[in-house]
């Protein structure tokens, strides 16, 4: 990606509501081969390029399969993106309808933010037939994102080139509850927790509101003593026009 803030939206379509082909071209194109991939339900490790293990890729591709298998007709908008240049950070925050197609009436409206460890190194790419066989194999033209076509857009020009290093996805309990419990099941009882938590927070600051006390009387005296002193180490504007001046007349108090 040459500007990820602006990209982004077109790469996390492709990957969701794409048919697998541009699924896996758009893997291939954006993400390192080392990869990882954390879900609250899965996850894949950054795997070492190895020929006799398959790449991290080519099993975050096998999720992005699944996923379209379990719910073909996904509804998906993009919220906001926020990238944070300096430490190569780009957060996604997405609203999606997941609704799976062997069970009838079942949507699950979630949102959700996606977090996204860039990096301006793309690794090997390796074969492609290590990454992908199967697909390599019933028709290779699909296959844009290869690692020739990778290395001819580093070399095209200088500018600086983002891949997807990691992709994190965090979902409020709330959220995620609703793919297991569905019809509004899951978000109620998870409602009823928080706020019993609540409750159990009020009662125990009620209850044990002098153990905060306790701890300031012991720890909290050597802290405002250096705040004390900070403040009698710091140089009033009279003072300092009264050195720069050569220390002439009285000093001020």
């Amino acid at each position: 990606m040459d500007d990820p803030e602006s990209e982004i939206p077109k790469v996390i379509q492709n990957l969701t509501l794409s048919p697998p082909a541009v699924q896996h071209q758009t893997l291939l194109k954006f993400f390192t081969p080392d990869a990882s991939f954390t879900h609250p339900f899965c996850a894949v490790p950054s795997l070492p390029s190895n020929p006799y293990i398959p790449t991290s890729r080519y099993l975050i591709s096998k999720i992005y399969t699944w996923y379209k298998i379990l719910s073909p007709q996904i509804s998906l908008q993009i919220l906001s993106v926020a990238f944070d240049k300096q430490n190569l950070l780009l957060y996604v925050t997405i609203h999606q309808v997941f609704a799976i197609w062997f069970i009838p009436f079942y949507r699950a409206p979630v949102t959700l933010t996606t977090v996204l460890q860039l990096t301006t190194t793309p690794g090997n790419g390796g074969a492609i037939t290590d990454n992908f066989p199967e697909l390599n194999i019933r028709d290779p033209n699909l296959m844009l994102g290869s690692y020739l076509d990778l290395q001819a857009d580093v070399k095209r020009d200088n500018t600086t080139k983002y891949w997807i290093k990691s992709q994190n996805d965090l979902y409020q309990t709330s959220e995620f509850v609703k793919f297991v419990m569905p019809f509004g099941i899951g978000v109620l009882a998870v409602t009823a927790f928080q706020y019993f938590a609540t409750v159990q927070c009020l009662v125990g600051a009620l209850l044990l509101w002098w153990v905060t006390g306790m701890h300031e009387r012991v720890f909290g005296k050597g802290k405002q003593e250096a705040i004390a002193d900070e403040k009698k180490s710091t140089l009033t504007k009279a003072e300092v026009d009264w050195m720069a001046e050569g220390r002439k007349g009285k000093q001020p108090s």
